[in-house]
């Protein structure tokens, strides 16, 4: 009978520790001194579950946490060249993305603070490489066949292709830069 107390008492005061250090916020990783903790990662996956109605395996976490580490790559690096964009541009995105669901407020908050990270990013790429978005017409044309096709449909396919060759090179100069910020995961 005492064995069985104690027995109780042992496993109560082991899952009572448990549950209070689920509560407890510690740092998973760090880009040069902005520190990501496990309540970033908690909430960048609530924000995926609640946009995409499904929740994201454990085994995928640590991409999530690699997505986490990229994203403040990228707000430092608009922080550090003063990149701002318009307000409405980040509600426009926010409305797209969400569909107008209702989120609770602190997600709703990081979300408009992610989307406004990667407009900011996309804006700093676009200014700083716009120089090399000329494309090639002839090339193109060629590619896609547009002898016959209509000014909106050329303008369509240049849009999409200067969208690629900025993407490409966005990727290009994330991986240049991302090496140049000290990075640890814990």
């Amino acid at each position: 009978m005492k064995l069985d107390k104690i027995l109780y008492i042992f496993f109560f005061l082991i899952f009572s520790v448990q549950d209070l250090r689920s509560d407890i916020i510690y740092p998973l990783a760090s880009v040069n001194n902005k520190i990501i903790t496990n309540y970033d990662l908690y909430v960048e996956t609530k924000i995926f579950e609640v946009i995409n109605n499904k929740t994201i395996p454990e085994n995928e976490k640590r991409s999530t946490l690699e997505k986490l580490i990229n994203q403040t790559v990228k707000k430092l690096e608009a922080d550090k060249f003063n990149i701002s964009i318009d307000n409405e541009i980040t509600m426009a995105t926010y409305n797209n993305i969400t569909n107008k669901k209702d989120l609770p407020l602190e997600l709703e908050r990081k979300l408009k603070e992610k989307l406004s990270t990667e407009n900011r990013w996309e804006k700093l790429i676009f200014l700083k490489f716009k120089s090399k978005l000329a494309l090639n017409i002839n090339e193109i044309n060629k590619k896609y066949n547009l002898s016959n096709a209509s000014k909106d449909e050329k303008d369509k396919i240049m849009l999409l292709e200067k969208s690629k060759k900025l993407n490409n090179i966005g990727l290009s100069y994330f991986n240049e830069i991302k090496k140049k910020y000290y990075i640890k995961k814990y």
